[in-house]
């Protein structure tokens, strides 16, 4: 029999381990919030199971352990900024709400974050979202994860860029996950499954 735990519990350690690594008392409080909302939602790819590298990533210097994304363009909708690799759960949070400003004002919202760090459960953002009636598209690029081969290659090199949505129906689709459950569990992935998955999630709607 599997021991379970609280969530109350689980984000309380997950406070005290981020911030003995070094991170900013309220980035760990965002970046636990993810990491455990993420096992809450069934993603235990990307729940909990991220807070060791995360912690490695803060020791070694992959990760910031504080700091704030740099603005270095803005103009509504649309705005671009830096993040300098700090932990990204604790700015993704904030970031959304100002997309959802955007939204209302101007009819879409768009900011794009580069040299950012993981940025945990796609899913765990996209209710919060669609909870105010707006849809949201969530992309992310890890440059310190290589995970997927070239076209014709065998080494994995490049990161898979994955992409999460949500419709305020309540569904949602992230393809990336479904593969990274079965390569953990090591079952064959029949060919096409992925995208035959995703058509039925969004014929659904």
């Amino acid at each position: 029999m599997s021991t379970r735990y609280s969530a109350p519990a689980l984000t309380a350690s997950a406070i005290a381990l981020l911030t003995a690594a070094g991170a900013d008392a309220d980035k760990a409080k965002r970046s636990r919030r993810f990491l455990v909302e993420g096992d809450l939602m069934g993603h235990d790819t990307h729940g909990l199971a991220l807070l060791g590298p995360y912690l490695g990533e803060l020791e070694n210097g992959g990760m910031g352990k504080s700091g704030e994304p740099k603005v270095l363009n803005s103009r509504p909708p649309p705005r671009c900024g830096t993040a300098c690799a700090c932990p990204a759960p604790g700015w993704c949070s904030r970031r959304w709400k100002q997309c959802a400003a955007m939204a209302r004002t101007y009819g879409t919202g768009t900011i794009s974050i580069r040299r950012s760090h993981h940025i945990a459960a796609l899913a765990a953002y996209l209710k919060r979202a669609t909870d105010q009636g707006l849809v949201m598209l969530l992309y992310c690029s890890d440059r310190n994860s290589a995970s997927v081969a070239p076209h014709g290659g065998m080494d994995p090199v490049v990161h898979p860029q994955p992409d999460g949505f949500r419709l305020p129906t309540g569904r949602r689709a992230h393809p990336g996950r479904h593969f990274l459950f079965h390569h953990h569990q090591r079952h064959e992935q029949p060919p096409g499954q992925g995208r035959q998955a995703l058509s039925r999630q969004v014929a659904d709607r």
